[in-house]
């Protein structure tokens, strides 16, 4: 198979004929003469050495490898004319209005790297916070273009989701049980004796370690905070203890004295972070922000963590 000979046009070309399903009306589209369009396709099947349409039918129908080759063709070519358009015009759709949304931890450590990123790419910038269910209301709303939060919304089909990394859930104890507590054994030991802190329960963090604490019959969560410097000195103080994602964690990192982090167990779980949107002339923009909050992330935020505490840098996977 002589596969450079496979050129992006050819590709364009069958994947109109198929979205139109008449030669004569996808030459009509592309500006093509149909005798051209039909060289195209002859041009792909001698290529690929396979049959893509049906020729004994008046519309045009494609065979098993045509449908392959379609569905294939489709991601690609968008990609394409991603790459071009961003070679066309480096600093984005300066007409572009953006109203984005990020929940809270993400508000906090990463937008100020963001933020500045965005604004030469686009006329208006308009930024709003919140914890994610409030973020996710407002993007079903049609109140925000781009969403960046820790919920996929994957049922919702006319959403588009981006998975940008994920994050480990820490224990946080009081230093003084650094050296003593180093299994999940003795680890719930010690939640027998001191609560563990929450976020307040409208929040993704505590429907996740609640359920985390059920599973390890844990009944001694009586205490709930909004506040991540509160957490940690309740932690601090050694009145508690309490399960937190590692950007929560790094949003408090001024107040780490007299707090040890521990990876003891996979079941204290991961948190995902998500970029979502509706309408897709913010696919460019919403590809661009996953790139640029991965070099905050990789440059910035973890070489900071790395030196802090390596717990936590390691405790962070970027999501290609």
């Amino acid at each position: 198979m002589k596969s450079n000979e496979l050129t992006f046009k050819s590709l364009a070309v069958f994947v109109k004929v198929i979205d139109t399903g008449n030669m004569t009306a996808a030459a009509k589209e592309m500006g093509l003469t149909a005798s051209a369009v039909s060289r195209r396709i002859s041009h792909l099947e001698d290529v690929l050495d396979v049959n893509l349409i049906e020729r004994h039918t008046t519309q045009v129908v494609p065979t098993l490898n045509g449908r392959v080759l379609y569905q294939k063709a489709i991601p690609i070519l968008e990609k394409v004319h991603l790459l071009f358009e961003d070679v066309k015009n480096p600093m984005g759709n300066k007409n572009l209005d953006l109203r984005l949304g990020t929940s809270t931890s993400i508000t906090d450590v990463i937008s100020p790297y963001l933020i500045p990123a965005l604004i030469d790419r686009v006329h208006t910038l308009n930024s709003y916070n919140g914890i994610t269910p409030k973020i996710c209301g407002m993007l079903m709303n049609n109140e925000l273009d781009i969403a960046i939060m820790t919920q996929t919304l994957e049922s919702e089909k006319e959403i588009f989701s981006i998975p940008l990394y994920s994050e480990d859930y820490l224990a946080l104890i009081p230093s003084e049980y650094e050296n003593t507590v180093n299994t999940k054994h003795e680890l719930l030991n010690l939640a027998h004796t001191l609560p563990c802190v929450q976020f307040n329960p409208q929040t993704m963090d505590a429907q996740h370690t609640t359920r985390v604490l059920r599973q390890w019959g844990v009944t001694n969560y009586r205490v709930s905070t909004n506040s991540i410097k509160a957490t940690l000195r309740l932690v601090a103080l050694g009145k508690a203890w309490s399960l937190m994602p590692t950007l929560n964690i790094w949003n408090g990192e001024k107040y780490f004295q007299g707090v040890s982090f521990k990876n003891l167990s996979p079941q204290q779980g991961k948190r995902y972070a998500f970029l979502l949107y509706k309408d897709n002339q913010y696919e460019e923009i919403a590809y661009y922000t996953k790139n640029v909050i991965h070099n905050i992330l990789r440059e910035n935020l973890m070489p900071e963590m790395r030196a802090r505490n390596p717990l936590l840098a390691k405790s962070i996977t970027l999501i290609s």
